[in-house]
C-alpha cells in the first residue's frame, strides 16, 4: 500500500475528492470569468467618453457608471445562482 500524505491530507481535512475536484476547476473559471468581466470597466467608460459630445460627457460618465453598475449586479446574480433583478438593483443603489 503506497501512502500518499497529500492526497490524504486533502480528503480529509479539505473536503478535496476526485469528484470535487471539478467544482474546484469550475470555480476557477468562474472567478476568471468575473475578473475578465471587472476589468472591462475602465474600457468601457473611455469609450462612453469618447463617444459622447464634449458638452455631454458628465452625464455620459455618470450614466455609463450605472449601466456598468447594473452590468456588474447581473454578473454577480448569475454567479451566485440569484434572481437576476434583486442582487441588480442592490449593486446600483
Amino acid at each position: 500500500m503506497v501512502k500518499d500524505s497529500v492526497a490524504a491530507h486533502a480528503r480529509e481535512e479539505l473536503g478535496i475528492s476526485d469528484i470535487s475536484a471539478t467544482t474546484l476547476i469550475m470555480a476557477a473559471l468562474t472567478s476568471a470569468e468575473e475578473f475578465t468581466a471587472r476589468a472591462a470597466a475602465p474600457l468601457f467608460l473611455i469609450l462612453t467618453i469618447l463617444t459622447a459630445p464634449s458638452n455631454m460627457r458628465i452625464q455620459a460618465i455618470a450614466s455609463g457608471l450605472l449601466l456598468f453598475l447594473v452590468f456588474l449586479g447581473l454578473i454577480d446574480a448569475r454567479i451566485g445562482d440569484a434572481k437576476l433583478v434583486k442582487p441588480t438593483i442592490r449593486v446600483r443603489f
